[in-house]
């Protein structure tokens, strides 16, 4: 499958940013049996990025490619009544040219690491994950992996995750447990716990339970989020003790499936409220 990005211009607070992205994602199947199933994947996707100046600067242009590819396998094999599945791959990510906008990246990043590498345990009632995954939940507002991907301009070296810092192609959280109960629609849960590896996130560890009611209209849901713990002298000692909840809706304001049409408008609402101590 190939993924393109037509030319966009965004507004940010560093002037205007002009990406243009191409990508592709495959699968080969290497095995596809009653029993078991496995794959080779394969993710590869480039951009080019301009911007008419840099944070503090209105006098430079800088013109950078950030590129990544994922590479690995995934599989699944029935057991008991289920079936076990996982996956292991790596991530090469870099930067070139004058690096991004921000100033995070300079153009000399040139990174291979370890990605994905979980295992799980599924059937008609729950499932069940550990290792280093990525974890999303409702759209990512507040949760969406540990996409943060700093480069050599950040700072200290412990910053540096690769660069690709627009694509953020690094998600997996370096150690997770998750536990889901229900299927993908009705009354459904989530309680999972992760902990980062990334610097840039003072390598946060968290725990949290999200609980959602889903229909084909919408969805309905809770989440608790809690920090546990944080690398001290990071930034971001506050996370250690604060807790989140977040009630959300997310669904199409047309509740009479039968009259959908191009015309179709969806509806977002969500309250946060955080507990810093």
């Amino acid at each position: 499958m190939n993924k393109r990005c037509r030319p966009a211009l965004f507004t940010t607070g560093i002037g205007s940013l002009l990406a243009l992205c191409s990508g592709s994602v495959s699968a080969l199947t290497l095995m596809d049996s009653d029993q078991a199933t496995l794959n080779l994947d394969a993710e590869l996707v480039i951009g080019q990025f301009s911007s008419d100046e840099t944070y503090g600067n209105d006098e430079s242009s800088p013109a950078w490619t950030e590129g990544y590819a994922k590479y690995g396998f995934s599989g699944s094999y029935n057991l008991a009544g289920g079936a076990v599945f996982g996956a292991a791959n790596a991530l090469t990510s870099g930067t070139w040219g004058d690096g991004d906008a921000l100033g995070v990246t300079n153009g000399d990043e040139r990174e291979t690491d370890v990605e994905d590498l979980y295992i799980g345990y599924r059937n008609h009632l729950f499932e069940l994950s550990a290792g280093r995954q990525n974890i999303t939940i409702g759209d990512g507002f507040i949760l969406n992996g540990d996409a943060l991907n700093l480069g050599k301009g950040a700072g200290p070296e412990a910053l540096d995750r690769g660069g690709a810092y627009w694509l953020a192609p690094r998600k997996a959280f370096d150690q997770t447990a998750k536990l889901s109960i229900g299927e993908s629609e009705g009354l459904r849960s989530d309680l999972f716990w992760f902990k980062s590896d990334n610097y840039a996130q003072a390598k946060a560890e968290m725990a949290g339970l999200n609980v959602e009611y889903v229909t084909a209209q919408g969805t309905v849901g809770l989440m608790h989020l809690e920090g546990l713990d944080v690398e001290e002298n990071w930034g971001f000692d506050n996370r250690d003790g604060q807790e989140t909840t977040s009630i959300r809706f997310q669904g199409n304001a047309d509740s009479d499936t039968s009259t959908q049409g191009n015309d179709d408008t969806n509806t977002y609402a969500q309250v946060i409220a955080i507990v810093p101590f």
